[in-house]
């Protein structure tokens, strides 16, 4: 069996690492969702009289829009692995209080992520970013 990891380590994964995964996550599902609304939105606009009776001026839209609907779920799948990714916590006596209590909480944050949908990650991520200062270490 492999060794506990140290409280730094853990913090990186717990903390940094799931920061950066919601801050991927936010950004990419923003994206995707702006893609398939301008993609949708192409698509109607191209099916008003008038317009030009060519496919691919039905086509190309569709196609953003079923991208952008791509994007959000694959950001979607990247948070959801990243919230069951398996790592250990160290061990309780080798862990500074207030890191015990960080890992504790970001723990929580993950499973309600994992749970939950997009405003569980969105309330995760602004938990996360006041971290720090409500637990007394430095990143």
């Amino acid at each position: 069996m492999s060794p506990a990891p140290s409280a730094e380590e853990a913090l990186a994964f717990y903390y940094d690492g799931f920061r950066a995964a919601l801050v991927r996550y936010r950004a990419l599902t923003l994206g995707g969702w702006c893609a398939a609304a301008l993609g949708a939105g192409g698509a109607v606009a191209s099916c008003r009289p008038g317009a030009a009776a060519d496919l691919s001026f039905v086509l190309f839209p569709l196609c953003a829009a079923v991208a952008g609907l791509a994007l959000v779920h694959q950001s979607v799948a990247a948070l959801d692995a990243y919230c069951r990714i398996p790592f250990p916590l160290p061990d309780p006596g080798t862990v500074p209080v207030q890191i015990a209590a960080a890992l504790d909480e970001s723990v929580q944050l993950m499973r309600e992520c994992d749970r939950g949908g997009w405003q569980e990650a969105y309330a995760a991520l602004r938990a996360l970013k006041t971290m720090p200062e409500r637990h007394g270490f430095e990143r």
